[in-house]
């Protein structure tokens, strides 16, 4: 669904309560799909360019929001139940991204198992 569509630029588990006066922002920020790509041992998702949410992110963790990750990669998740699986589509799906709106919010523990 194109509505869960979402590119996370900061991921921590420890709570940033001073960056929520972010939330509901309106922002116009354009990716483009570079590839397919697993993450973790579950994550199927879409590579993305975005310079934009990569100066972002650096900004966030230059205002004292940890990420709890090694690196940052732009990344839209497409599917959450990939497990062993090592095969990855060879076409890209062709149309434009642009996210529209910051959402500062606590980690759902669940958001890989809700039904498509």
């Amino acid at each position: 669904n194109p509505e869960d569509l979402h590119l996370t630029v900061l991921f921590s588990r420890q709570p940033v309560p001073h960056l929520t006066s972010m939330h509901g922002n309106q922002v116009q920020v354009p990716a483009e799909i570079q590839g397919w790509t697993k993450l973790g041992d579950k994550a199927f998702c879409l590579h993305l360019s975005c310079s934009l949410a990569d100066r972002f992110h650096e900004h966030l963790k230059s205002k004292g929001g940890p990420h709890d990750f090694p690196n940052f990669l732009a990344h839209t998740s497409v599917y959450y139940d990939w497990m062993d699986r090592t095969d990855l589509p060879k076409v890209l799906p062709n149309f434009p991204l642009l996210f529209d709106k910051i959402q500062v919010r606590p980690i759902d523990p669940n958001w890989g198992m809700k039904a498509p």
